[in-house]
């Protein structure tokens, strides 16, 4: 986390009974831990989310804050990453019949063209062929060509251009020709 956000934190927080902050981040997902006395009830705490949610790419709290019934309040929570590209009347991709899911073969940084100027290997709408390039993932300096293993119809993208990716990570979504 930036150093001026640090201090952001620091001063919403320092005329609280805030015993312990625990702020932590990894691949996108941000997790606040605090720990106060039972006496001050999350004074605070919803400048910290707004502020939190105000500097930052990320929208959703996942996990509500939970109450230990000893003498100290323990609130985790856990911002996550706005997923991107949904639409309200987003089909069900889980049918195999109709569906394939392109994933992630590996970990590194998604990449939906060759260069940042160029046009995007596959768009929504696109008739995708078994052995066509659909994005590049960088691993180590290393760029990786991802080619595709199915055909069909581009019809939803998970990632944003240079977002890291992980292992098993759903990709796109290709509509099946023959359906």
């Amino acid at each position: 986390m930036l150093k001026k956000k640090i201090e952001k934190l620091i001063d919403l927080i320092e005329n609280t009974e805030i015993e312990e902050i625990e702020v932590s981040s990894f691949w996108g997902a941000q997790k606040i831990r605090l720990s106060k006395s039972k006496s001050n009830q999350a004074v605070g705490l919803s400048n910290l989310i707004n502020e939190q949610h105000s500097n930052s790419t990320t929208s959703a709290i996942n996990s509500q804050p939970t109450v230990k019934e000893e003498s100290a309040e323990i609130q985790d929570l856990t911002i996550q990453p706005k997923e991107n590209n949904e639409s309200p009347d987003e089909e069900n991709y889980e049918d195999e019949t109709k569906f394939k899911i392109i994933t992630a073969p590996l970990v590194g940084t998604f990449y939906s063209s060759p260069k940042p100027d160029e046009p995007e290997f596959i768009s929504i709408g696109d008739n995708v062929k078994i052995g066509k390039i659909v994005c590049i993932i960088e691993a180590m300096k290393i760029f990786n060509e991802i080619e595709s293993e199915d055909e069909g119809e581009l019809v939803h993208v998970y990632v944003e251009n240079g977002t890291p990716v992980e292992y098993g990570q759903e990709l796109f979504v290709l509509r099946i020709n023959n359906v």
